[in-house]
């Protein structure tokens, strides 16, 4: 019989977790709140941010952490770092300034979601604090490996001596590797604005502000309505729909792209135009799995089809397959290399060839990654055990990448009807209040292959009908070719960009400088001018402060 993969494996698969989601009851554990005071933070810290703070941006950066009780993962100790103006928190500026929580996209993100490439949350930070904001951004609970070596795993039996099993007395503040769902980030952000809002540099006004990226769109409204003292949101690259279509509009949008990028291969004269138009038919085929696919698979997590545990011994969670994976020689060689010849051909991984495990993994074809399905005693549960392992070693789903509460949770954040109904909810209770009308600032890019139109327009209509704004349903979003498109009645205002990426950086910047890529000043500019703009913000004199490009290097932009 097959071995399956360690949980070391299923680790660094982990990591790679896409995420984005709504509690149903609305009900979150209430954070702890830790003291803010320095401490050792791995390489996630200031010192790690490959900037010097006062020298080139002119702010100042202190490391913090916070206790948050999470969701279903279990209660831990979140760092992170606040970005703000030097001596901002010197006794004489206490309650001075208005504070900003940053709340990470998706995947393993240290506080500054860097990733080599760009590190967008670190230049948002340094924006804000250099307009007179302290900012803060945190390590999400997932974050491990290097950048976040100070996070422990913990499962519920501990088996091969990997990891600890989770307790307070066998593993104490570990996260539970096997039973995170994105309730425990909302639970992480909300931990994160309590713990701003208690500082002593922090003003005491509503005017706090949720600013999430990516994943952290759909988490930033549940702050609000949470924590009052926070009254302005900000979603950066947001998506509207839910998270089945989100996997296969995207692919849908970048499908396109791989099949021009396909023909220009075709017709190159290049010695090396064979293998990459090979590989680049691989590609197509993948993400013609996705589109096709995984919709459905995440319905079957949603309704219930697929649940419980794969291995109710270990109490390892039930998954199902979210991606496909196309086997390039390079792909190929790192599992010869790690697993063995013997196992691939066991596994029936081969070279040069696409997999996509929704085809043979769904419940018409009758298997799925389910204890009820992998009884290897027989020739169907052995047959789909081998698909399941198989798949988690290609990385399209497993325990860690895509268990089926994570991908429940997510489903369920996303609906948007689930939305909706939260901006309504919160619209609702700040017109019962005494609290400032909620503000909101939606920002998107025409340009963005990982959140394009179809899937951000959704979340403009929400947030404009929520919060009974005029125009409602009359943008033209046919208007793709404007550099800027920028509208905002009352208490919404939405800036739509060209020629950006998902990070927010300079789509020509990969061919004009090195990285790290910076975020766009101009976005930069659009934000903090906005957030500065509120009557409920509080920024100083700065605000009107022009920069040249994120403080992770480079230039700004002009638009075009």
């Amino acid at each position: 019989s097959m071995h399956a993969p360690s949980l070391r494996i299923l680790l660094s698969l982990f990591l790679l977790i896409p995420s984005s989601f709504s509690n149903p009851s609305g009900d979150f554990p209430h954070a702890s709140i830790g003291a803010s005071s320095p401490q050792e933070v791995g390489e996630g810290g200031c010192a790690a941010a490959g900037i010097d703070f006062e020298k080139d941006a002119g702010v100042a950066c202190i490391d913090v952490q916070f206790a948050s009780n999470g969701n279903s993962s279990g209660a831990t100790t979140i760092r992170g770092s606040v970005v703000m103006p030097i001596g901002g928190s010197s006794p004489e500026n206490a309650k001075t300034y208005t504070g900003v929580i940053l709340i990470p996209g998706s995947g393993g993100n240290n506080r500054w979601e860097a990733t080599g490439a760009t590190s967008p949350l670190l230049d948002f930070a340094v924006a804000g604090a250099q307009r007179g904001l302290v900012v803060l951004t945190y390590d999400k609970r997932s974050c491990s490996s290097g950048i976040c070596s100070y996070r422990q795993f913990c499962v519920p039996v501990a088996s091969s001596g990997e990891f600890k099993e989770c307790g307070n007395d066998t593993c104490p503040g570990c996260v539970n590797l096997l039973r995170l769902t994105v309730y425990d980030f909302v639970a992480d952000a909300i931990a994160a604005s309590e713990f701003l809002a208690r500082q002593p540099y922090a003003n005491d006004s509503s005017s706090m502000t949720a600013m999430g990226h990516s994943q952290g769109c759909s988490i930033a409204p549940y702050v609000v309505q949470h924590n009052p003292r926070v009254g302005q949101i900000v979603t950066l690259e947001g998506a509207g729909l839910d998270m089945g279509s989100i996997y296969s509009l995207q692919q849908g949008f970048q499908i396109p792209m791989l099949e021009q990028q396909l023909r220009y291969f075709e017709a190159s004269p290049l010695p090396e135009a064979g293998r990459i138009s090979q590989d680049k038919r691989g590609q197509i085929n993948a993400s013609t799995c996705i589109k096709n696919y995984t919709y459905s698979q995440v319905q079957a997590a949603l309704d219930g089809t697929v649940s419980g545990y794969s291995n109710s011994q270990l109490q390892i969670p039930a998954y199902v397959m979210l991606l496909a994976k196309y086997v390039d020689s390079s792909t190929y060689t790192q599992l010869l290399n790690s697993l063995g010849g013997a196992a691939l051909e066991g596994l029936g991984i081969y070279e040069n060839t696409t997999y996509c495990p929704a085809q043979d993994i769904n419940s018409e074809a009758g298997c799925l990654c389910t204890e009820a399905y992998l009884n290897t005693s027989t020739v169907s549960g052995l047959r789909c055990s081998k698909l399941c392992q198989r798949a988690t070693i290609l990385g399209a789903g497993s325990p860690t990448l895509s268990p089926v509460d994570f991908v429940k949770s997510w489903a369920e954040i996303s609906l948007p009807a689930a939305r909706a109904l939260l901006y309504k909810s919160i619209v609702s209770s700040r017109q019962e209040s005494s609290f400032p009308p909620i503000r909101i600032l939606n920002v998107n890019g025409w340009s963005d292959a990982k959140v394009p139109k179809a899937l951000w327009k959704e979340l403009h209509e929400i947030t404009e009908f929520e919060t009974d704004s005029v125009g409602y349903g009359q943008f033209p979003y046919s208007a793709a070719s404007l550099p800027v498109y920028t509208i905002g009645p009352k208490s919404v205002t939405t800036v739509t960009f060209a020629n950006i990426t998902h990070d927010m950086t300079n789509q020509a910047d990969p061919y004009q400088m090195p990285p790290p890529y910076p975020v766009r000043e101009d976005v930069l500019e659009a934000v903090y001018d906005w957030l500065c703009a509120g009557d409920t913000a509080a920024c100083t004199d700065t605000c009107s402060h022009a920069g040249g490009g994120g403080a992770s290097g480079g230039k700004g932009d002009d638009g075009q």
